[in-house]
C-alpha cells in the first residue's frame, strides 16, 4: 500500500498554507474510497483514482493518478493544482456592491457593544482600514473583546433615502487580520463576506452559507474535516476555532469536540460564542445544570459573533426556563432570554456573521457614539 498526501500548490495568499478536504474515488466505478483533509494521509492499494476537491463556491477540482502495482514509493503527494486557481477568484476580487452607489454614513472602527448589560460605546478606530463600499481591514485587539462596527448605509442622489441602521460583528480574534467586504442586498439589507488570515476559516464560513451546518446536509463530510483543522487551532484563533465548533455541533460529533470547548469557553472569557457552545455541548451529554450555569455567561459576554450562537442559545433558554431549575437565577434568564428573543427578531440570519438591524432607542445612541465618516 502507498501512503498518499495532498497538497494544495502555496502560489500566493490565497492557497498557502490552506486545507481542503479531499474525496478519493475509484475511477472506474466512481467508488467513494475515502475522505481526508489536504495534509492528512490515506493508505491505498494500487489502482486508479481521482481526487476530488469540492469548493464551496460550486466548483469541483479533479485530479486524477494511478497507484501501479510495483515500484510506487512507500509514500507519494498529489498535487491539487487547479485549486488555487479558483481561491483567487473568489476570495481575492472584492464582490460587487449593487449598482447604485453607496456609502455609510460612520465611520468604520470598533464598537463595544452588550444589550444585556446596556453597553455601547466607541473603542477607536486603531487596527482598521479601509472605506466603505469596499473591503474593511481588521486585526483583532489584545484585550480579545468581541466587538462590532456600525453601519449606516446611504445611497446615492438618484436613490437618496438613509437605510437602516446595522451592527456587524468582527469575528477577528486577537492578532489576527481579517477583511470584511460588505455590499447591499437588493431589499438594502447588508451582505458580508469575510476573508480570515486562515483561509480555511474564509471556505468553511462558505460551506456553512451552502448548508452546511444542517445535519442532514451532502456536505457533512466535507465541513467537517475544514472544521477539525480550525478546533486545532482554536488556541491561535478562538473565533475561527468557534466557527469548526459550531459546524461539529451541528454534525452532532461529540467525541471530536470533548472538552476542546471547554477550553474555549474558559481561556476566552470575552467570548459569547464560546458560552453557548459549551452550553450546547454540555446539555447534550446530559450535564444540564452546568450547561445552564454557563449560558448566564452571556450576560457579561453580549451577543455571539455568529448568528449560529443566536439561535442555539434561544434553543438552550426555551429548553431550560421554566422548568423551577434556575432557582434564584431565574429572573436573569428570564431576562437574557427576553432580550435575546428581541435581537433575534432583527438579525439577518442569511449571514453567518452576526449583523442586526437596531429600532429608534439603539440607532440613537449608535449615532451618538460613533464619529460621522471623513469624505
Amino acid at each position: 500500500m502507498t501512503s498518499l498526501k495532498f497538497s494544495v500548490p502555496g502560489i500566493d495568499r490565497f492557497s498557502r498554507s490552506t486545507h481542503v478536504p479531499v474525496d478519493v474515488h475509484r475511477r472506474d466505478d466512481f467508488a467513494l474510497i475515502g475522505s481526508v483533509a489536504s495534509d492528512e494521509s490515506l493508505s491505498l492499494e494500487p489502482g486508479a483514482y481521482v481526487a476530488v476537491v469540492r469548493l464551496p463556491f460550486g466548483e469541483f477540482v479533479g485530479e486524477e493518478f494511478t497507484l501501479s502495482v510495483s515500484g510506487e514509493p512507500a509514500s507519494r503527494t498529489v498535487s491539487l493544482s487547479g485549486v488555487p486557481t479558483i481561491l483567487r477568484e473568489h476570495l481575492g476580487v472584492p464582490t460587487q456592491a449593487v449598482a447604485s452607489r453607496w456609502s455609510s454614513e460612520l465611520r468604520p472602527g470598533w464598537l463595544a457593544f452588550n444589550p444585556f448589560n446596556g453597553e455601547l460605546f466607541w473603542a477607536g478606530d486603531s487596527n482598521v482600514a479601509g472605506v466603505l463600499p469596499g473591503t474593511l481591514s481588521f486585526v483583532g485587539l489584545t484585550d480579545g473583546r468581541a466587538r462590532f462596527f456600525a453601519l449606516i448605509p446611504k445611497m446615492d442622489r438618484k436613490n437618496a433615502a438613509n437605510l437602516s441602521t446595522y451592527l456587524i460583528a468582527v469575528p477577528a480574534s486577537p492578532y489576527q487580520s481579517m477583511g470584511l467586504d460588505v455590499t447591499l442586498r437588493a431589499d438594502g439589507r447588508p451582505a458580508v463576506r469575510a476573508n480570515w488570515q486562515n483561509h480555511t476559516a474564509t471556505i468553511l464560513l462558505e460551506y456553512i452559507k451552502m448548508g452546511a451546518t444542517s445535519s442532514a446536509s451532502s456536505l457533512a463530510r466535507t465541513s467537517e474535516i475544514s472544521a477539525m483543522e480550525l478546533v486545532s487551532k482554536k488556541a491561535s484563533d478562538p473565533l475561527a476555532g468557534a466557527l469548526g465548533l459550531y459546524v461539529l455541533l451541528s454534525q452532532n460529533a461529540l467525541e471530536q469536540i470533548g472538552r476542546r470547548c471547554e477550553n474555549l469557553f474558559k481561556f476566552n472569557e470575552w467570548s459569547a460564542d464560546g458560552s453557548v457552545i459549551f452550553a450546547e455541548y454540555l446539555a447534550r451529554i446530559g450535564e444540564h445544570q452546568k450547561a445552564r450555569d454557563t449560558l448566564l455567561t452571556l450576560e457579561s459576554r453580549g451577543l455571539p459573533a455568529f448568528s449560529m450562537g443566536i439561535r442555539i442559545g434561544l434553543s438552550l433558554f426555551d429548553k431550560y426556563l421554566g422548568s423551577d431549575t434556575y432557582g434564584p437565577e431565574e429572573k436573569k434568564a428570564n431576562f437574557l432570554f427576553e432580550n435575546l428573543k428581541v435581537w433575534a427578531e432583527h438579525t439577518v440570519f442569511e449571514e453567518a456573521i452576526t449583523t442586526v438591524e437596531v429600532d429608534a432607542r439603539w440607532d440613537e445612541r449608535i449615532r451618538a457614539a460613533v464619529p460621522i465618516r471623513s469624505v
